[in-house]
């Protein structure tokens, strides 16, 4: 981990490093995922958007990889770490203001 701290644990913004290939880069509270970063799988999937208490949580953007997005990009809704809502978009068109909030009705 690189980046601010609070009582030893990443609090503020920071970077976080796996040995298997995995990062995050973004906000953190108190040792846990909390606010907007990038989620990046060693695979190269990615996942922009928000986080609480280490989970995801809200709407975000998902991309590439061997993910169940593939040759596409996603929009997401997670509720505390749960997926709710998931559309893909093909990575030539990404998803428009219009297109999200429909998605979001």
């Amino acid at each position: 981990y690189t980046g601010r701290v609070r009582g030893g644990l990443p609090h503020g913004r920071g970077i976080h490093a796996a040995t298997d290939g995995r990062m995050y880069q973004g906000e953190w509270g108190v040792g846990h995922r909390h606010g907007h970063g990038v989620e990046a799988e060693a695979d190269g999937s990615r996942f922009a958007g928000a986080w609480v208490g280490g989970a995801r949580h809200g709407v975000g953007i998902a991309s590439g990889g061997s993910s169940s997005v593939g040759a596409n990009r996603a929009v997401i809704e997670y509720w505390h770490g749960r997926e709710v809502q998931h559309r893909n978009f093909p990575l030539s068109g990404e998803p428009g203001h219009e297109e999200v909030m429909i998605m979001l009705r």
